[in-house]
């Protein structure tokens, strides 16, 4: 079992429990050193090495590797599953899996924030109905 840390769709219950079945139990978490863009022309984030920065999240225990395999199905190609360590609300680093933007790939982030209750307002929705139909 694993830990995954998450920072964009997949911190949505309704969308963790179309891909796997079932809800995960999360904690909120931050990642040191990182920051979060949209992705070009999509309405999700990636993240990218940014020292001084932080990126707010949440951290999933349990993941087993078959739990993986369709995680990483999810994500797009030019996501890469690395592990970070993350610090919880008890002020400890913890060890998780995650999956970020690696260099090769900067140039399909745009220069915008992703916004977690815009794309709750604005987009869960749609992109429940065509990422996970």
């Amino acid at each position: 079992m694993h830990r995954l840390f998450v920072y964009g769709t997949l911190e949505f219950p309704v969308i963790v429990k179309k891909l796997l079945g079932f809800s995960l139990t999360g904690e909120p978490v931050q990642l040191q050193g990182y920051e979060r863009y949209l992705l070009v022309n999509r309405n999700y984030p990636g993240i990218i090495r940014a020292p001084g920065k932080r990126v707010d999240g949440v951290l999933y225990q349990g993941v087993t590797p078959k739990y993986f395999k369709v995680l990483d199905r999810y994500e797009d190609d030019i996501y890469a599953r690395r592990r970070v360590r993350v610090l919880n609300s008890h002020g400890q680093l913890v060890t998780a899996w995650t999956y970020v933007i690696p260099l090769r790939h900067k140039r399909e982030l745009s220069s915008r924030p992703w916004d977690r209750e815009t794309f709750m307002n604005t987009q869960l929705r749609r992109f429940l109905n065509v990422r996970c139909p």
